[in-house]
């Protein structure tokens, strides 16, 4: 039941937020992401599989439906186009009967179900892409601080042991963790941490309009870092030398 209720909570907050900007309700969304792991964790039943479902069918349900004003809407015409090929593609093949519904239904949703995603990233603004980068940086800096804690006292008591947290493996002989901040696992914290790095150091060398912007930026890309090493996730520390 708390489950359902925090469903309902992360789709209707998404719709409120996202009725005052796109970028609003990114935010949002975001921040029920980052807080899905650890909730999903400590309510190890179906329904809290969904939380962040509910909160992007919010999103959805409100920018999708919005007219956006003309300049957007020419701004984003080729992505749309292309983004009606990604999705019927995948629509054609669940139309093909090769396999059970119930799998085919699965591999629709994991192919279709996060590509207007794209269509938002066309609309975004310079200053919305800024807010981006300011939220990403405080949410960076808030896992870095809880991944500190767990580094220091272990992540039993914010990770219960259950059929959820067997994702986060142990390392140095079941001595040490890979560390997932509030993330479901340390690959999807450190993966996290590798794609905001780019939005914030892009928003980090833009003209700032106070003094305490940089600094924040500045503390989000520091916690980032730490993040990918505190994983001891080699694939995604690559990425970061890349970077």
């Amino acid at each position: 039941m708390i489950s359902i209720g925090l469903c309902a909570a992360a789709f209707l907050g998404c719709v409120y937020m996202s009725r005052k900007s796109l970028v609003a309700g990114l935010c949002t969304l975001m921040t029920i992401g980052y807080a899905y792991g650890i909730v999903r964790a400590n309510l190890p039943d179906g329904y809290s599989h969904l939380i962040f479902d509910a909160g992007t069918l919010g999103l959805y349900a409100t920018q999708l439906t919005r007219r956006q004003p003309l300049w957007q809407h020419l701004r984003s015409e080729e992505v749309r186009n292309w983004l009606t090929v990604l999705i019927a593609w995948p629509m054609f093949l669940f139309a093909m009967p090769w396999q059970d519904p119930l799998i085919q239904l699965v591999g629709l949703r994991g192919s279709i179900f996060l590509l207007p995603f794209i269509l938002f990233g066309s609309r975004l603004t310079g200053d919305d892409v800024y807010k981006l980068g300011l939220w990403f940086a405080l949410l960076n800096v808030g896992a870095g601080l809880l991944a500190a804690v767990e580094f220091t006292v272990g992540i039993e008591p914010f990770f219960p042991r259950n059929a959820v947290t067997d994702l986060i493996k142990d390392l140095a002989n079941y001595t040490a963790h890979r560390i997932p901040a509030s993330f479901a696992n340390a690959h999807a914290y450190a993966a996290t941490m590798v794609l905001t790095i780019v939005i914030i150091a892009g928003a980090w060398v833009q003209g700032h309009h106070g003094s305490w912007q940089p600094r924040l930026m500045g503390a989000g890309l520091l916690a980032s870092v730490v993040g990918i090493f505190m994983s001891a996730t080699r694939t995604n520390a690559l990425i970061l030398f890349a970077l």
